[in-house]
């Protein structure tokens, strides 16, 4: 850890930059963090603003901001926070700031990315280290222990046991570059995959409509069958006879109503024996 602060008048301002796991999961990451204070009239020094003020730390500390603010929250290897996942996030959602940003990458590099055409971590995974970038991370964060090595006086030995860089199996590296090499990877085939998917999500969505139409439909077909039965039966509405049918649990349920009278056990297992001839009914429970 180093720390530095300068006294300009009634400013101060303290920087901090750090290099460890301090959340304790496995990472160990760079933080370039500082305070400001403001002298009131009675001498005491007022807290004004602290955390990620890195234009203020740019202002008064460039040669740390230099160095720390593009690795904030990098991982000691130089990773970027879920280097991969967040940056195809970005490249997807069109934000070519946040892109940039986070991948710590130019207009060039990123349009590049955009154009690679890939479809998930991993393609992208693949395609970052394509264009130099885990070699450039790695060489920056190098800069960077050697700096907080001279700033500290002390030698960073990592015990990290997590990385922000997902490692490629050889076979998805094989499977990846067969795709690349085939052509997988093109404007044209891509939009191909677009528009398949958009079908079969069509497709998917239409089924799923057609069958909660079916099973409204065979759920209106069993009340309308039941009320039927009872009418014919006992000259009585569903109501009248205290029975009720639950479509959510497919079961007809006697004398649900406890404060009224209904059928009695011979009529209701009369009507559940007339109601069996019908196959709408081989999956309703009947319950008295």
């Amino acid at each position: 850890m180093h720390r530095q602060q300068k006294i300009i008048g009634n400013y101060k301002i303290a920087v901090k930059v750090t290099l460890d796991d301090e959340c304790r999961n496995g990472h160990e990451d760079f933080s370039i963090t500082g305070e400001t204070w403001e002298k009131s009239r009675n001498g005491k020094w007022i807290e004004a603003t602290c955390g990620c003020i890195h234009e203020e730390i740019a202002e008064h500390f460039p040669e740390l901001a230099k160095v720390f603010v593009p690795l904030h929250n990098s991982d000691w290897q130089g990773y970027p926070m879920h280097a991969a996942a967040n940056g195809r996030y970005w490249v997807k959602e069109g934000n070519r700031e946040h892109a940039k940003n986070h991948l710590r990458i130019n207009d060039e590099e990123l349009d590049l990315l955009i154009g690679c055409g890939a479809e998930t971590d991993e393609e992208f995974s693949y395609f970052m280290e394509g264009i130099g970038l885990r070699k450039r991370y790695n060489d920056e964060a190098q800069d960077g222990i050697a700096f907080l090595e001279e700033l500290t006086g002390e030698k960073f030995q990592s015990s990290a046991t997590r990385s922000q860089w997902e490692e490629l199996t050889d076979e998805k590296l094989q499977e990846i570059a067969r795709k690349e090499a085939t052509g997988y990877f093109s404007k044209e085939r891509a939009e191909d995959r677009k528009n398949a998917r958009a079908e079969a999500k069509k497709v998917k969505m239409l089924e799923a409509r057609h069958k909660e139409e079916e099973e409204k439909s065979k759920k209106a077909a069993i009340d309308y069958a039941l009320d039927v039965a009872l009418i014919e039966m006992f000259s009585k509405s569903s109501y009248d006879a205290n029975v009720i049918f639950y479509g959510h649990t497919m079961t007809i349920q006697a004398n649900w109503n406890k404060g009224s009278k209904g059928l009695t056990c011979g009529e209701f297992a009369q009507l559940e024996q007339t109601l069996r001839e019908n196959p709408i009914f081989e999956k309703v429970t009947f319950l008295f």
